[in-house]
């Protein structure tokens, strides 16, 4: 997944706020239709709180943040919060959906190879992310990587 700006979206003023290495646009574009994260956690800095939140396209991603934000750096403190941004193709729904999730599972074959995530969501539901959806049943198939409720 990648988030693509162009010119236009390019805001001059607040980049320059924003310090070195910083840019702020006022739009991004979605450049496939697949999952992707909303992460948010809190932040400190002189004295003050306030919710950091990015767009994470990956899974690997996600968990460098996570590790980031549970380590304290970049100011980082408390409890990461993730959504998952998806389209249930299943459903026939072309729309986007967020759901607030609890857990990821990595899904093996019986090889050991990754084909794909289970994303269990705060509600009870999941949503499965595996072009194979192998023995999704089994839970000998199943590996959490990241439970956000601890």
């Amino acid at each position: 997944m990648f988030f693509a700006t162009e010119d236009q979206a390019h805001h001059p003023f607040l980049s320059a706020m924003s310090g070195a290495g910083w840019h702020v646009w006022t739009s991004v574009h979605l450049t496939l239709r697949c999952p992707w994260f909303l992460v948010t956690y809190p932040v400190s800095l002189d004295g003050l709180t306030f919710q950091e939140t990015k767009l994470v396209g990956t899974v690997s991603q996600l968990l460098m943040i996570v590790k980031q934000v549970r380590a304290g750096i970049r100011n980082a403190t408390g409890k990461v919060s993730v959504q998952l941004v998806y389209v249930p193709f299943e459903s026939g729904n072309d729309c986007w959906k967020i759901a607030m999730v609890q857990r990821i599972l990595a899904i093996e074959s019986d090889e050991g190879h990754h084909t794909g995530h289970v994303y269990d969501f705060t509600d009870g539901s999941r949503y499965i992310d595996s072009p194979e959806n192998p023995r999704l049943s089994d839970s000998s198939h199943q590996k959490l990587i990241v439970d956000f409720t601890t």
